[in-house]
């Protein structure tokens, strides 16, 4: 997700101001690359090359999210929905 996009969805999620959204992403986001270089030697963590699934949720909608993730699970053979009572 676009990083603007992301820090107007935290700020209006959690009602806080952009400045502090930005901040708290950026310190979160400085934890995850140390934790991802420490455990697993991957330098950098925004490089596609290192998921095998990545979605830009930017333009999209949660259903469309939903919708990506599902048709990934597929091809993968790894959808299991669960069964209605």
């Amino acid at each position: 997700c676009d990083l603007h996009v992301r820090v107007a969805r935290i700020a209006n999620r959690e009602e806080i101001s952009p400045e502090e959204a930005m901040d708290t992403t950026m310190r979160r986001e400085a934890a995850a690359a140390m934790r991802y270089m420490t455990h697993y030697s991957i330098a950098d963590i925004t490089d596609p090359m290192h998921y095998e699934f990545v979605v830009d949720t930017t333009g999209i909608t949660a259903e469309e999210v939903t919708d990506k993730i599902i048709a990934f699970l597929k091809l993968k053979g790894m959808y299991y929905p669960l069964r209605k009572h």
